[in-house]
């Protein structure tokens, strides 16, 4: 499925709950707005802080449809030798995903520019979108290829969008200043008394994952499930902050208190 139409499935999945996406992350309270009817159209400053969330979902959609490493690799061999099939727009996002990382209008970074590739004239964007020539998708589509064949490992990530939504939701959840954290709670049910997660950041997830759980669900292809990402996120600020440690003095005198937060509730 062509990235830019994922994207549209995404955003128009989040619409009826943006304004409460916005909340959280006190979008209206720091700019001393009143926030709008539901039923309002967005205007272009909400749109772009809805923008990371968004990439991040459709991200996660495209990698969850990933095709095989052989056939995306012929394929953009296949587009290296015939450009023009750029031209057809039914080449899978995948490719386009991975074509856009290696695109270049001249010497500028790989990626500069990606939009070019999977975005439209309608795409709000900072730069002035160009039609990519042939030229430019056959290179793209070689070094896309021989990139891919180089890291060709044995073995795929059974879920390769929980990394996708764990580093991309976690870094967008920042602007609440809530923590990460990891609340249990002990529920009967007809099983018995069991844990039910929860949280802060679990409650975030369950709000704007729905749109890609129904892309997923419509494809048969394997679900997500807010508690593996909420793991997943929890270990991926773990690695940062062991790899890039606070500058700022330890005033804990020894105190292991867990920095995510967690709670265990009776």
């Amino acid at each position: 499925m062509p990235f830019l139409e994922v994207w549209d499935l995404m955003r128009r999945g989040l619409m009826p709950v943006a304004r409460q996406i916005l909340e959280r992350f006190k979008f209206y309270r720091e700019r001393d707005l009143e926030r709008p009817a539901d039923d309002e159209p967005l205007s272009d400053e909400e749109e772009a802080e809805l923008r990371p969330i968004i990439s991040c979902l459709t991200r996660a959609a495209v990698r969850s449809q990933e095709m095989k490493l052989g056939s995306l690799i012929s394929t953009l061999a296949r587009l290296h030798k015939k450009p023009e099939l750029y031209r057809t727009g039914v080449l899978p996002a995948a490719v386009l995903w991975e074509l856009a990382q290696d695109y270049q209008r001249g010497a500028e970074p790989h990626g500069t520019f990606s939009m070019d590739i999977w975005g439209s004239d309608q795409t709000a964007l900072s730069y002035d979108r160009v039609d990519p020539s042939e030229e430019a998708i056959a290179a793209a589509a070689a070094r896309a290829a021989a990139r891919i064949q180089e890291a060709r490992l044995p073995g795929r990530p059974d879920l390769p969008a929980n990394k996708e939504l764990a580093e991309g939701l976690a870094a967008a959840f920042g602007k609440s200043e809530l923590k990460i954290s990891r609340s249990l709670s002990f529920v009967d049910g007809k099983e018995g008394v069991r844990h039910a997660e929860g949280g802060d950041f679990f409650d975030f997830l369950e709000l704007i994952l729905p749109p890609l759980r129904e892309f997923l669900r419509e494809r048969r292809l394997p679900p997500v499930t807010t508690e593996s990402i909420v793991r997943a996120a929890r270990g991926y600020i773990a690695e940062s902050l062991a790899a890039h440690p606070p500058s700022t003095p330890d005033y804990s005198h020894g105190s292991d208190d867990d920095i995510f937060g967690e709670d265990l509730q009776g």
